[in-house]
């Protein structure tokens, strides 16, 4: 069961409308080392009612500079190590009628 702390009951988020869970057994450490510094970018943020939400303004740039490392990516030449530009769950994903929809960039 999850709770909603104090704080956030405090903003009126009274209760989780949804959650979503990836499995990634298999997966190459690149692609973990990437997933776990793009999901920090969007830990603990907060989308106002009617707000857009920023995806790709949130992420930032796709580098090793900002945390980033090259992993295997298919292009068109084939299999190649390179930056993947963005994976990103859909925002609706487990909220009743919305089907899963992602954005995907490469």
């Amino acid at each position: 069961m999850v709770t909603v702390s104090e704080d956030l009951q405090n903003l009126g988020i009274k209760n989780l409308i949804a959650t979503g869970h990836t499995a990634f057994a298999g997966s190459h450490g690149g692609r973990v080392k990437n997933i776990e510094v793009g999901i920090s970018r969007y830990n603990g943020l907060l989308v106002k009612k009617g707000e857009v939400f920023p995806s790709t303004t949130i992420l930032g740039p796709v580098d090793g500079q900002h945390g980033f490392v090259q992993e295997l990516v298919i292009k068109a030449e084939g299999t190649v190590p390179d930056y993947a530009r963005r994976t990103l769950p859909g925002f609706f994903h487990g909220l009743p009628g919305r089907p899963f929809c992602g954005i995907s960039d490469y």
